[in-house]
């Protein structure tokens, strides 16, 4: 069964949030280990952020999303350098 797991990847200048549907924290970290999960809400993030990031939640599945297809771009250029 898929849970929402709330997610940000940290770019040292800022942080992009997302929600992802999967089985578990482990299948998110083995997939992209650039991802930090996040459990609870942190105190900035308003109800309303938090209840958009949800309802538009990405399956981990869905690896032509064009959030992971960034993040595994951007892994090719850090993995060249």
């Amino acid at each position: 069964m898929k849970v929402k797991f709330l997610v940000a990847y940290d770019y040292d200048c800022g942080g992009i949030w997302r929600v992802i549907d999967a089985d578990g924290k482990s299948q998110i970290l083995e997939k992209y280990p650039e991802l930090i999960i996040v459990d609870e809400k942190p105190h900035w993030m308003s109800d309303e952020r938090l209840a958009d990031l949800t309802k538009n939640a990405i399956s981990i599945e869905n690896s032509g999303d064009t959030f992971f297809k960034s993040l595994v771009s951007q892994r090719s250029i850090d993995n060249d350098s």
